[in-house]
């Protein structure tokens, strides 16, 4: 390969995997013709002495430790530009995450298959453990294979153990905490899904037995078909382990012993006092069912509860209220999202200056989603807007120019251009300014729909561009036919099913910020404004449509080709066109890009061709990405 990627005395062939703050390569050591996996720490986080001091110290870890069952280190240098890295073992088998997605939906592992690799994490765990070290982060893309070699299958066979193809190690030690060195206090830190209840306090004494916790975590989605807990913020951690426990196993597994069941409702239980104090006792008390537990076949349909399907449910359908229709009464009591804000606003009107504001607040959230095409009344767009006018939930005005309309009333903008306009950059460069003026304005528009009279378009495409290069057209330039008019029909109408009541929960608390700005001091203002924050960390959703308004009025300075990608994936509900696939992908077409997408933008980030002002925007965009992916990987 010519001016090959060299990571020091290494050549790098592929990037495995990247997370928040380092990537790993898959690379080649020509002196020993060998090949090696390099964790790299992010350009981003190089300088931040803090995290640079984690990084080593898990190489040190990780090479303390030094056994068969862990991930080892040979060498730790630096590159020319200061980024550190460590050489690492090849884990050439996969991880279980892969083993986990290779299944069919909802399908549990083969359940001698899932005990016996059970055994193995908790015998890796137990030797992570004899050295003072805590993982914090066990999850399945952290448990590791690598091939057996010839001499370990013949000593397990003369033991009188069944091995198979390949052998547990673990890896990812980022999060991992040495009790020798350590406070009995922690800093919050974990993987949402798989976190034991103490880790999402920053003041618990953290030990063994959250890793005990994550093991059981684990053990359940292999035998379960599905994960025990659906969180995916720390907030989530601390409400729904405070609220309820997983689903037993015998509920949904009622083929395999009750007593299993048991073990494992033991294994994640909410207090650590009441789970096994280590992991050679949970794999004690699995060893029974190994012995005795039948080849596991995929529980019929009628076996699966209904609430299994809810337990991770897309992040969207978990928040949104029914849909608002115009009959609906102000008084509607509205739920997730929507709810949350108008709670807030009711209870809060006494402390914002501005009355208006709160009853606006409120109107604006059961009002019905409000759909604005400027452009020409010509037939494509009259019949635009009389498709609209006749989805539910929906208004629908049709206005002559863009400065005949506060675009801050509207949820969706269509801005209709003619192929014959005279100069199509004025309109464009127009409603650019008016969606940076309006600060609760419209989170979706529908850049442009060309219209073409019989004459070429091209001319109106470089116009826009010219005008507006930062600004993310959505779902792109069309040409306003008959079936395309039908397809923007359809976006919208999904728009305002499903995330139009968000939609209008954000502008609502953007509404009581803004007002909260100047209002005057009282003793209720603080606790107003801790409200207003916790709401905001509390709902990932409202955190992502506040991005897509970023980006929509082109605030945000990032790629052009990133932005398109961001926005896509914030706005449309279905999963293929969140990907820019077709609608009719299969689930493997779809988890294939998922991953795909998420290397490819944390390698962008990590190699630092990322604009540092959009980091944040880079943050957020992943964490909607890897709920797509975990959704994904629930419902096939």
């Amino acid at each position: 390969m010519a001016n090959p990627h060299r990571i020091g005395k290494y050549l790098a062939e592929k990037a495995l995997g990247a997370g928040s703050f380092a990537t790993v390569w898959l690379a080649f050591d020509e002196l020993l013709e060998v090949q090696v996996a390099i964790k790299v720490l992010a350009d981003n986080w190089a300088r931040n002495v803090d995290i640079r001091r984690r990084f080593i110290e898990e190489a040190r870890l990780l090479r303390r430790i030094d056994h068969d069952r862990v991930v080892r280190v040979h060498d730790v240098d630096e590159l020319p530009d200061g980024r550190p890295y460590f050489v690492m073992a090849v884990a050439d088998r996969g991880t279980l995450h892969e083993k986990i997605e290779e299944l069919p939906k909802g399908q549990p592992m083969d359940t001698q298959v899932a005990l016996r690799l059970a055994l193995e994490i908790c015998e890796a765990l137990s030797i992570v453990h004899d050295f003072g070290v805590v993982h914090r982060d066990i999850k399945p893309s952290n448990i590791l294979f690598r091939s057996i070699r010839n001499h370990e299958r013949i000593a397990a066979q003369r033991a009188g153990r069944i091995v198979g193809d390949d052998a547990v190690m673990i890896g990812d030690f980022g999060l991992a905490k040495d009790l020798a060195v350590a406070s009995g206090f922690t800093l919050a830190a974990g993987t949402p899904a798989y976190m034991a209840p103490e880790q999402a306090n920053a003041t618990s004494v953290i030990d063994r037995r959250v890793d005990v916790f994550a093991t059981t975590a684990v053990i359940y989605e292999m035998l379960a078909g599905h994960p025990a807990f659906a969180s995916d913020t720390l907030s989530g951690v601390r409400r729904s382990r405070a609220e309820s426990l997983a689903q037993p196993l015998h509920q949904v597994r009622p083929d395999l012993p009750r007593g299993l069941s048991g073990v494992l409702a033991k294994g994640m239980a909410r207090l650590p006092d009441d789970r096994f104090d280590s992991c050679f006792a949970l794999a004690d008390a699995l060893t029974v069912y190994l012995a005795s537990s039948p080849a596991a076949a995929p529980p019929p349909p009628s076996s699966m509860p209904a609430a299994a399907g809810t337990m991770i449910a897309p992040i969207v359908g978990t928040m949104l209220p029914p849909p608002v229709t115009e009959t609906t009464p102000v008084h509607l009591p509205l739920t997730g999202a929507a709810g949350r804000v108008n709670d807030l606003v009711t209870g809060s009107r006494l402390l914002i200056n501005d009355e208006p504001i709160a009853l606006g607040v409120t109107a604006r959230l059961v009002r019905p989603f409000t759909t604005i095409v400027i452009g020409p009344p010509s037939p494509q767009t009259l019949l635009l807007v009389a498709g609209l006018k006749t989805r539910a939930d929906m208004n629908a005005d049709l206005v002559a120019a863009v400065g005949d309309v506060d675009v801050s009333t509207a949820d969706f903008v269509v801005l209709a251009l003619s192929a014959a306009d005279p100069d199509p950059a004025v309109p464009v460069a127009e409603l650019v300014v008016a969606l940076k003026a309006a600060d609760c304005g419209p989170y979706a528009v529908e850049g442009v729909v060309v219209q073409m009279p019989g004459n070429d378009p091209q001319r109106v495409i470089d116009a826009v561009l010219a005008t507006a290069p930062g600004m993310t057209l959505l779902p792109g330039l069309c040409a306003a036919e008959p079936e395309r008019i039908s397809a923007l029909q359809d976006f919208a109408a999904n728009l305002a099913e499903v995330r139009g009541v968000a939609f209008r929960a954000t502008s609502g608390l953007r509404l009581v910020q803004l007002a909260m700005k100047d209002a005057p001091s009282s003793p209720g203002r603080s606790e107003l404004l801790d409200r207003i924050d916790a709401l905001q960390l509390e709902l990932p959703l409202l955190v992502e449509l506040e991005l897509l308004r970023e980006i929509v009025s082109g605030r945000i300075a990032m790629p052009r080709p990133l932005r398109s990608e961001f926005a896509r994936l914030l706005i449309h509900p279905e999963p293929a066109r969140r990907l820019g696939l077709d609608p009719n992908s299969d689930a493997g077409e779809l988890q294939t890009a998922v991953q795909a997408t998420i290397t490819k933008w944390r390698v962008l980030e990590n190699t630092g061709r990322v604009p540092f002002s959009a980091r944040t925007a880079m943050t957020t965009a992943q964490q909607a990405l890897e709920r797509l992916h975990a959704e994904l990987a629930y419902y096939g």
